[in-house]
């Protein structure tokens, strides 16, 4: 039973059951062995390097008993730098510890946030439309806001003070992801070798509470997600998405390096299956994800509990990762994948990540492309060139402040 990858790929429900009390021995058995296969190529990898080692410190009248290889490997195996590490890992998470941070969004709220950080007062709206945030002045709310400004011009306090009356509101978290290692067989889909740091947007209690009434779900199990992925706590946390970011050492530039949701794939993909099956069928469905209710249970949670989340997610998830960036790190400037360098730099050909995430939601929030590689990047990139004999120079998208 395969799991889907980081980006999305194949899938499975290992993540939904492999915590849960209802034991499944199928499902434990085709996890240990993605963890055993994990495993072995860590060693191969291991006694590949020992090998090389070997032969590159043979005496010289022993050369000519080297075999030739079509493919030379490093003497080092770990030559480049780090993504991040467990120190600055915790540096992270001593900003959000103790707290619990809420951050509310609402629909194109995102417009408003990038006025906010790109006005420092005020500044015409002729001026606007001449910059590279004009695309946000088409957004309903700010035609709504420049309707109303006489003088031509808008400031930062009008901005500020645009709220509707409902937003939905998410708790963030942070986690940590991946290590030194996968990333020489891509489990982990990094950039290079390292950690990432995850923000976690995570669902209200108040949702929390509907989906244990409606659904009757065991607040023990991990329903709509994938324990292999880098998701909350399920026991305290119901993880909308989440956003990967790698750092420069002085903190100033930020890669975004995903931007996913498990749940909401989770919920449609079970919705699909009931839509597809008899109806006499549809409330044995629902048990098999571990959900004691009935189809029209789970209907009507989907309308009232999943719906107002379809249209933002992806919008909140960015937005989230924008103000804890740079309002919280003071980042200034971020990266953000393209479809082509996700693909040739996370190894990702297989299985290419969604191009609506990569493609349209930077452009979106005014990122744009550039040929320019983060600095971080530049040893990682190279050594690859080398070991893979070609060039890899992908363009990345780029926002500024």
């Amino acid at each position: 039973m395969p799991i889907r990858n980081s980006e999305g790929g194949m899938g499975g429900r290992l993540g939904r059951s492999h915590m849960s009390h209802h034991f499944d021995s199928q499902k434990v058995k085709d996890h240990s062995r993605i963890i055993r296969r994990q495993n072995d190529l860590l060693e191969i990898d291991e006694a590949l390097s020992q090998e090389d080692w070997y032969f590159d410190n043979l005496p010289d009248d022993a050369a000519a008993t080297k075999p030739r290889k079509k493919k030379k490997r490093k003497k080092n195996k770990f030559p480049l730098p780090e993504a991040m590490t467990d120190v600055q890992i915790n540096e992270f998470f001593d900003i959000l510890k103790g707290q619990r941070t809420l951050f509310y969004y609402f629909k194109d709220r995102y417009a408003l946030m990038l006025l906010q950080w790109h006005i420092s007062n005020k500044i015409s709206i002729q001026q606007l439309k001449q910059s590279s945030y004009k695309s946000l002045l088409n957004k309903p709310l700010l035609k709504d806001i420049m309707a109303t400004r006489g003088n031509g011009t808008l400031d930062k306090e009008t901005i500020q003070n645009c709220w509707p009356e409902d937003p939905e509101c998410y708790v963030l978290t942070l986690d940590e992801w991946g290590d030194r290692f996968s990333w020489w067989n891509h489990f982990n889909q990094t950039s290079r070798p390292g950690k990432n740091l995850v923000l976690q947007l995570n669902l209200s209690n108040k949702h929390r509470q509907e989906m244990l009434k409606l659904l009757r779900v065991d607040p023990e199990d991990e329903i709509f997600q994938l324990g292999c992925h880098p998701v909350a706590d399920s026991r305290k946390h119901d993880t909308l998405g989440w956003v990967r970011m790698d750092f420069s050492d002085d903190m100033s530039t930020a890669l975004i390096e995903e931007v996913q949701t498990d749940f909401l794939r989770e919920v449609n993909d079970l919705r699909k299956e009931l839509l597809e099956a008899p109806v006499e069928d549809r409330d044995d469905i629902c048990k098999s994800w571990y959900i004691e209710t009935t189809a029209k249970d789970f209907f009507n949670y989907y309308e009232t509990a999943v719906v107002p989340h379809l249209k933002i997610w992806d919008e909140a998830l960015l937005a989230a990762a924008l103000f804890f960036l740079i309002d919280e790190i003071g980042v200034k400037e971020i990266f953000y994948h393209t479809v082509e360098s996700g693909k040739v730099i996370k190894q990702l050909e297989d299985y290419p990540p969604p191009r609506s995430i990569y493609s349209d939601l930077p452009k979106k929030f005014c990122f744009k492309k550039t040929t320019e590689i983060p600095a971080f990047l530049e040893e990682p990139l190279k050594y690859r060139s080398t070991e893979e004999g070609r060039e890899i120079k992908p363009e990345f998208f780029k926002l500024e402040f």
